[in-house]
């Protein structure tokens, strides 16, 4: 895996974590659905409260399943960001343009703008921050 790929886990995660929590969300509404169900004109062998119950926990085994994936993705994150703000590098800049870059989202031109720095400059910032990152974290990337 290359540095960027590495770093880019940020924003795929945060995505990620947004359409879990839509799926979720769903979740929730079908389950508070479930009881609109009328079974008084069906003949079925377990009882209406039977159906919702195992609907309930099907729905919350799911729910429980999202919230592992959520915390493993948001832990993730968590560790590249401090990762980022740890890097040894001579230049606070680095470390600043690898976390507006990948934890924040800002394109380089952006990130250019904020620091008050000439976007060909930064685009030169950012392939040293990248290398320093590789070097420094070489082990976690390739491991991961």
């Amino acid at each position: 895996m290359s540095t960027k790929d590495y770093l880019n886990q940020i924003q795929s995660n945060k995505e990620r974590i947004r359409q879990l929590n839509l799926i979720k969300d769903s979740i929730h509404i079908n389950y508070t659905g479930i009881s609109a169900i009328d079974y008084s004109g069906d003949k079925v062998q377990s009882s209406p409260h039977d159906v919702m119950f195992e609907k309930g926990c099907d729905m919350l085994e799911k729910i429980e399943e999202i919230n592992a994936e959520i915390i493993k993705r948001t832990d993730t994150n968590t560790r590249i960001g401090f990762e980022i703000q740890q890097m040894d590098a001579d230049d606070i800049k680095y470390n600043t343009i690898l976390f507006e870059r990948y934890f924040v989202g800002n394109t380089l031109a952006d990130v250019a703008k904020n620091l008050y720095l000439d976007y060909k400059y930064v685009c030169q910032l950012h392939g040293e921050a990248l290398r320093l990152f590789g070097q420094q974290y070489a082990n976690r990337i390739n491991h991961d």
